[in-house]
């Protein structure tokens, strides 16, 4: 799916609509890891102005997906192997605990929406929609970490999880697995429904293990 094909890129303020391109473009790595940004050059591309492209570059900084040196510029953020390990290390404690909270708080509203979601990840599978899946992904995770009503928990879930989303595309570039996840998710979800509080914390400390053994694996 294009930028202009997606709805939820049309109603954004501009800033918004850039740091949603930039943030595909950096994923799908078409802004190569260790790239030097242009602003002069994005600006050309994507036919924005300077003040909102700063802003989105700002915000995609405080997410790790690139980095501002002063006086040297703004490049995308490397991808390293070693990064991931420690990264999904911190993914995968952090989002143990969402789960265990969210099991005992959720509600059934909530519960609906991550059905939905894993729906729409399977659809996106189908279509060979890799950007697509990767949002549901994201969203199944963050709906987790809503449903803990914690604001910090879920406020850093969204900031680390999001970086998880290039080394998944380049796994599945690398021929990895990607249904399996969505099969692990469906297990995940049933029971936080169940309000299994032990088995929603293993079951997602455990999806979160193998996702990293799968992509250490592909890559």
């Amino acid at each position: 799916m294009t930028p202009a094909e997606n709805p939820e890129i049309n109603n954004l303020r501009a800033s918004d609509k850039i740091e949603q391109t930039l943030r595909d473009m950096i994923i799908t790595l078409e802004l190569a890891p260790g790239a030097k940004i242009s602003e002069a050059e994005l600006i050309q591309r994507l036919g924005c102005g300077r003040t909102p492209l700063r802003e989105a570059l700002q915000r995609l900084a405080e997410e790790y997906l690139v980095i501002a040196v002063p006086r040297h510029g703004v490049s995308i953020a490397q991808l390293s192997l070693p990064d991931y390990v420690q990264l999904i290390e911190a993914v995968s404690h952090l989002e143990g605990i969402a789960s265990r909270l969210a099991a005992s708080r959720i509600t059934a509203t909530e519960i609906r929406k991550l059905e939905l979601i894993l729906n729409r990840s399977e659809a996106a599978l189908s279509n060979d929609d890799i950007l697509d899946f990767l949002k549901c992904d994201f969203d199944f995770h963050e709906g987790i970490a809503e449903a803990s009503r914690n604001r910090y928990i879920i406020d850093t879930v969204i900031r680390l999880h999001r970086l998880t989303s290039r080394f998944i595309y380049l796994a599945w570039k690398n021929g990895g697995n990607t249904r399996v996840s969505v099969t692990e998710h469906r297990s995940i979800l049933a029971a936080l429904e169940q309000k299994n509080v032990p088995d929603s914390e293993h079951l997602t400390f455990e999806h979160t293990q193998n996702a990293k053994e799968r992509i250490i694996n592909a890559l």
